[in-house]
Order: C-alpha cells, then sequence, then structure tokens
C-alpha cells in the first residue's frame, strides 16, 4: 500500500510548476524579500504556507460587473 505524504517544502522547480510562475519570478521575490526560503548548505526549499502565503498576497480580487 503506497501512503502519501504531503509535502512541507518544495524545491525551486517544483514551487514552479505547482504555481505556475518561473524561475526568475520566484527568485525576484525571494530576493525581494516578499517569499522565504529555507537554505541547507546549498540547498533551496520553499515552505508550502510561505508559498501559499505569497500567492494569497498577490491575489487580485475579481472585478464585480457593472449593474
Amino acid at each position: 500500500m503506497l501512503v502519501r505524504i504531503p509535502k512541507i517544502a518544495y524545491t525551486i522547480e517544483e514551487a514552479c510548476v505547482i504555481s505556475s510562475l518561473s524561475r526568475a519570478t520566484l527568485f525576484r521575490s525571494i530576493t525581494a524579500g516578499e517569499l522565504a526560503t529555507v537554505l541547507d548548505g546549498r540547498r533551496r526549499v520553499v515552505p508550502r504556507e510561505d508559498l501559499q502565503a505569497y500567492l494569497e498576497r498577490k491575489r487580485v480580487p475579481a472585478e464585480s460587473p457593472s449593474a
């Protein structure tokens, strides 16, 4: 039986795929301090909660149709 354990952090490449953002966009956001990462030696990962929070902050509200 295969048990799926949810990831708590993503590699930069995984974060790109999951968020549909480019690598350059993610690194710009990391450099600007908008997206937190964890660095362990040379390996950098993006915690799931931080990626979700980043995307929520970037969310643009839907425009309501004019009546």
